[in-house]
């Protein structure tokens, strides 16, 4: 994580794995940051089988904004995993890897693009309506 690599599939999908299984995940549950992988996806596909489609909301920010958003929280929270080489890294591993879950969902008619360049507020408000559509 420090080099801005993502943590493996493996691991990721066996805490979603053991997370799901609680009791109570049964009528839904939000996932954050997951699945960032084509394999992760998949592999969501066998955990979720008992559920309907899901709804996929993907955020959307500039990539200058995030690296300012991340470069303040650095300055707030002394993080070493948030110097701007870090962060570009981290994206660049990132839209290498989640490029195809996008088409993934979106061939699936499950994804929906919300703006996120807003206040946490606007952000939170677009991504209730995308998931009541």
């Amino acid at each position: 994580m420090r080099r801005g690599e993502l943590v493996s599939d493996e691991i990721v999908t066996d805490l979603v794995a053991e997370r799901l299984a609680d009791a109570d995940t049964q009528d839904g549950f939000v996932l954050d940051g997951f699945p960032r992988t084509l394999e992760q996806a998949l592999a969501l596909d066998v955990l979720t089988e008992a559920y309907s489609t899901p709804a996929v909301v993907e955020v959307r920010v500039p990539e200058d904004e995030l690296v300012r958003r991340l470069r303040e929280r650095r300055t707030i929270e002394r993080r070493i995993d948030d110097e701007d080489a870090t962060v570009r890294e981290r994206l660049a591993v990132y839209w290498r890897a989640t490029q195809p879950v996008i088409d993934f969902y979106k061939a699936r008619n499950a994804l929906v693009t919300v703006d996120g360049h807003a206040s946490t507020d606007d952000v939170t408000r677009r991504i209730n309506a995308a998931l009541k559509r």
